[in-house]
């Protein structure tokens, strides 16, 4: 999807969305807003501006569907993506584990989740949840596949997120992801760039962003100290210029710390979308 012509011989603009990380639940990860009180981070998301909120989820069972739908109808709020991190951080469910069984359940959870993300029309995140790589590759893959072949049957997007070395062994770049891309060779898979992870992992973040051209499908925007952007050394023009160049049209979503509180995180994030991308955006059309 593109946005509206800019002035004579310009590119149209991309048409992005912004989008905030909550949790359903209190959690041990700590990038999530309003954790353990949806209600409120819907209702904040909803009166800053945001379109959409990307909801951490640890069980889809643990969460009322029918009450969210509601919300989420009198918000005027999408559900840009779900995140499925939680399974492993709070039940230790991790699709790379060497346990055969812990891996089947981790799959199971991962399908549930992608149910739930069906149900909203939202992508489902492949991060966390695989933990650190104890299985041989061959059996992380067919953890992979079997989710990948799970989603592309209920017409869900998986977006894999590249994570740094101190959170997993695997998967840690761009490039890594692009590559296992290429080996599940299958269905709507595609990368979700972090820039908080990239500025650990890539040597240029716009240059990696560049490289994954058409594979990125979503987008996680946190400066280098997990704070909202502009609270650390990020250079967020470039990152800008390069979604640009590869014509990326999508969800722009905030996960960030809850620093110094959950509505000021909020607040700020908003603020720097505001200020900077939406504003440029108009200005260029």
């Amino acid at each position: 999807m593109t946005g509206a012509a800019g002035p004579a011989g310009a590119a149209p603009v991309p048409e992005r969305k912004p989008s905030i990380a909550l949790s359903a639940t209190r959690a041990g990860f700590g990038p999530l807003l309003c954790a353990g009180d949806l209600e409120r981070g819907l209702r904040l998301a909803a009166e800053v501006g945001f379109a959409a909120v990307e909801i951490s989820v640890r069980d889809p069972a643990d969460l009322g569907v029918r009450r969210l739908e509601k919300l989420l109808s009198a918000l005027g709020l999408q559900l840009s993506a779900v995140a499925t991190g939680q399974s492993f951080y709070t039940d230790g469910l991790n699709l790379c584990d060497r346990e055969a069984e812990i891996r089947v359940r981790a799959v199971e959870r991962f399908k549930a989740c992608t149910d739930f993300a069906a149900r909203f029309g939202g992508a489902v995140i492949l991060g966390g949840i695989r933990g650190l790589q104890a299985c041989s590759r061959e059996e992380a893959l067919e953890a992979f596949r079997q989710c990948v072949a799970h989603a592309g049957g209920r017409g869900v997007t998986v977006c894999i997120e590249p994570i740094n070395r101190y959170e997993t062994d695997f998967l840690n770049t761009i490039a890594e992801v692009t590559a296992l891309i290429g080996e599940l060779n299958a269905g709507p898979v595609r990368i979700l760039p972090d820039t908080f992870h990239m500025n650990i992992e890539e040597p240029v973040i716009e240059d990696s962003l560049r490289r994954a051209g058409a594979l990125i499908g979503y987008v996680h925007l946190a400066d280098s100290n997990r704070r909202a952007p502009g609270g650390g050394h990020i250079d967020f023009a470039a990152v800008r210029a390069a979604l640009d160049a590869v014509g990326y049209a999508g969800y722009v979503g905030f996960e960030i710390l809850p620093v110094p509180d959950d509505e000021t995180a909020v607040r700020q994030a908003w603020s720097h979308w505001s200020d900077y991308w939406a504003h440029r955006e108009r200005g260029r059309r």
